[in-house]
């Protein structure tokens, strides 16, 4: 049969395991070779090979690249450095992949969704070994390239954020339970009207996190008192806490979904005449030294970093030495912890 060259551009592995009736695992590891490895039939990889030749489909050229030749250097795609989560996550990735003897190519995405599918192209083109990426807040935008490069072959892991629709694996935090537990720690401390200020609207760790507060107050049969914001920046937290109080009222509690939000909560607060824990108690979301030398330390929930950093490594590392494959890997949601210091009443 005559192959139709105008589509074999947008034949992927999906469309050959469509077609084929096997799963996407499967003809992906045919099409790259590995059928006699993974002990997939003769008559499967024949049937597999036919489909794919039809359709005129090759092989990714840096899936074959990462087999051929090992760089030892690992891809890895941030929001951003101004945020001083994502510089310790950075700085702890770098240092599990350096035991491991590899290098990190760094880029960041400014929580755009053109850069960043920008960004992981321009990797994917270079003779990485692997892909480490915390999505942006668009992300599923480029589920697409993501999982077509992940089903032919490139090692690709997402830490703190998942992509919806995806087979590509993630460990996370469990944010809506997180979020859950930082409320509930509010509420049992007698505080009723309960603010959010929260991150990126479309941001899983955001959505989530809303999610976690709206049902432990719907829980103890409350309202919430005010919900708003769409950014992890300190100019959130203060134009957000500013509106609230000028605005809204003051509540007896405001719940930032980031330390720097709750930095700028802070400020507002300190502006507006008012006091830390005496007038409104604040709780954070994540974890660093600086909030111990606050004015008022700051009660936060502290994400498990440096688990998250070396279960990642671990589990890339050992997929690109053959030990484990990561498309039968099961993602990891791990629990937080409530760091007690003086900024709750």
């Amino acid at each position: 049969m005559q192959k139709d060259k105008s589509m074999s551009k947008d034949i992927s592995i999906k469309f050959i395991s469509e077609k084929s009736g096997f799963d996407p695992s499967t003809v992906s590891r045919v099409i790259n070779g590995n059928a006699r490895e993974y002990r997939i039939s003769k008559e499967t990889e024949e049937k597999i090979l036919r489909v794919a030749k039809k359709y005129d489909y090759k092989a990714n050229p840096v899936a074959v690249n990462l087999r051929v030749k090992k760089s030892h250097t690992i891809g890895l795609v941030i929001p951003t450095l101004e945020n001083p989560f994502f510089v310790n996550i950075t700085s702890l990735l770098n240092k599990e992949l350096s035991k491991m003897g590899y290098n990190i190519i760094l880029t960041e995405s400014y929580d755009d969704v053109e850069t960043e599918g920008e960004m992981i192209k321009q990797l994917l083109e270079r003779n990485i070994d692997g892909l480490l990426i915390i999505p942006c807040e668009e992300a599923d935008q480029n589920a697409g390239t993501i999982e077509e490069a992940f089903q032919d072959g490139v090692p690709i892991l997402c830490i703190d954020r998942y992509i919806n629709n995806s087979s590509v694996p993630y460990i996370i935090t469990d944010n809506e339970k997180a979020a859950y537990d930082g409320t509930e720690f509010l509420i049992e401390r007698g505080h009723k009207q309960l603010a959010c200020i929260q991150g990126l609207k479309n941001a899983t760790p955001t959505i989530d996190r809303k999610k976690g507060f709206e049902n432990a107050v719907a829980d103890y049969n409350m309202e919430p008192f005010y919900i708003g914001g769409n950014a992890f920046s300190v100019e959130c937290g203060y134009k957000e806490a500013l509106k609230i109080i000028d605005e809204v009222g003051n509540p007896d509690a405001i719940f930032a979904m980031s330390s720097t939000i709750a930095l700028g909560v802070m400020e507002a607060v300190e502006e507006r005449g008012l006091n830390i824990p005496e007038d409104i108690s604040l709780i954070g979301f994540d974890n660093n030294v600086f909030l111990d030398y606050l004015s008022t330390p700051l009660t936060t929930i502290a994400q498990p970093i440096h688990q998250i950093s070396e279960l990642a490594v671990g589990a890339l590392i050992d997929h690109i030495e053959g030990t484990i494959d990561l498309k039968d890997w099961e993602s990891k949601m791990l629990s937080t912890e409530i760091i007690l210091r003086k900024s709750v009443a």
